[in-house]
């Protein structure tokens, strides 16, 4: 079939070198004082004129997200032959968000001018917390003096675009100490704040120490009341609730992101890294792949010039219809449209969606003129939606 979904692509890199590993965290990292930078920029560029032998990948490349891990570790002279390197194999469009990932406590203001004499035009800064206890607690290695310092080196740097990141529900953290985190950061005026309640991941530390009762988890009704209410704070200071987890200034919403949630194709170069095509050159629904996840093996198979793919699927038309619902109706400003869900799956999404109708009487959907999208009462329980959207 021919894909229906935009043609811009995006690149992720993913960096999955650490100093420390959170012990909340399940992502894709590893823990090294040294991380071997050029061997795994070389590793980077095998990997992606492998990808481009393989794909062609002519489309207008909308955005570029440089993610961890902690890719701050790596020099400007890194980050930018990786940057020229995907810009020289791909094509660009004149407005291309380039976004890396920043801790706090490897953001110096040299290393960020770098950043953006390298052609990066976003910062995402992983705050997390702005007290130095909660930052204990989650095991960051910065602190509160760190993480604002890190803000105000990244405009003074000449960025434009910075986004920061927080996390709420920390071993019992309260409501007016979380609040307290979300007020200095509005006081700091980035242009994007992404919110997260702790999930604890099975295997991790902080797994161990919820079980043996070392750890205090907060209610789901109070991390509720933590995720409404710093909404509502950052809605009436003038952000925009565009994504479940994501709030922007008006024209700053991640065009990276966003197009995951809109089903456009994306790249992922890296050890672990993701990527999905739906172009015609794949059959059916589209493909996905996924890298080694080691990455001294990753660099091993990245750098033979045969790529370092570990596995792949290709997805039915059910799979792509319920990754469409899921990750569509994340999007709270245009949430899934009639239009183009009908062209891409030959049905009219409210006949697809027969619970919707439902859902929209209890308050939790609106129906606008374009299509479906969450309320905020159902983005408080959008995981539950989900599936009662899509049960058949």
């Amino acid at each position: 079939m021919t894909s229906l979904t935009e043609a811009l692509i995006g690149v992720y890199v993913h960096i999955p070198f650490c100093v420390s590993r959170c012990p909340y965290c399940d992502f894709n990292s590893s823990a090294s004082g040294s991380p071997p930078e050029d061997e795994y920029v070389s590793a980077l560029v095998a990997e992606l004129s492998a990808l481009v032998q393989q794909e062609g990948l002519s489309r207008p490349l909308a955005s570029i997200y440089i993610g961890g891990g902690t890719p701050s570790l790596f020099s400007a002279k890194g980050i930018g032959a990786i940057i020229h390197a995907i810009k020289e194999a791909m094509t660009p469009v004149p407005s291309i968000e380039i976004t890396i990932e920043v801790n706090p406590d490897s953001a110096s203001l040299d290393k960020l001018k770098g950043y953006r004499d390298a052609g990066v035009n976003r910062l995402s800064i992983g705050i997390q917390s702005f007290d130095d206890k909660i930052l204990k607690t989650l095991g960051r290695p910065h602190t509160a003096a760190q993480a604002a310092a890190a803000m105000d080196a990244g405009y003074k740097a000449g960025f434009t675009n910075i986004g920061a990141d927080l996390i709420f529900g920390a071993n019992g953290q309260r409501l007016e100490d979380w609040l307290g985190d979300v007020q200095t950061l509005i006081r700091l005026k980035p242009e994007h704040v992404s919110i997260y309640g702790l999930t604890v991941e099975e295997g991790t530390p902080y797994a161990r120490l919820y079980k043996e009762a070392r750890l205090l988890k907060t209610p789901q009704d109070e991390e509720a009341e933590m995720y409404s209410s710093a909404i509502a704070l950052l809605k009436e200071a003038g952000w925009i609730h565009y994504e479940i987890s994501n709030l922007a200034r008006p024209g700053f919403q991640s065009v990276h992101n966003r197009a995951y949630w809109r089903g456009r194709d994306y790249i992922g170069l890296g050890a672990g890294a993701h990527s999905y095509l739906s172009y015609p050159a794949h059959p059916g629904w589209g493909r996905r792949w996924w890298n080694v996840a080691a990455p001294d093996e990753y660099m091993k198979a990245a750098s033979s010039g045969n790529g370092a793919i570990a596995d792949s699927e290709t997805l039915d038309r059910e799979k792509a219809l319920t990754e469409a619902v899921m990750l569509g109706l994340r999007d709270l400003e245009t949430g899934i449209t009639a239009a183009t869900f009908q062209r891409r799956f030959g049905l009219p999404l409210k006949e697809a969606l027969p619970a919707w109708a439902g859902l929209a009487n209890d308050g939790f959907i609106e129906e606008y003129a374009n299509g479906l999208r969450l309320s905020f009462r159902g983005a408080l329980i959008a995981n539950d939606l989900f599936l009662r959207l899509l049960k058949q």
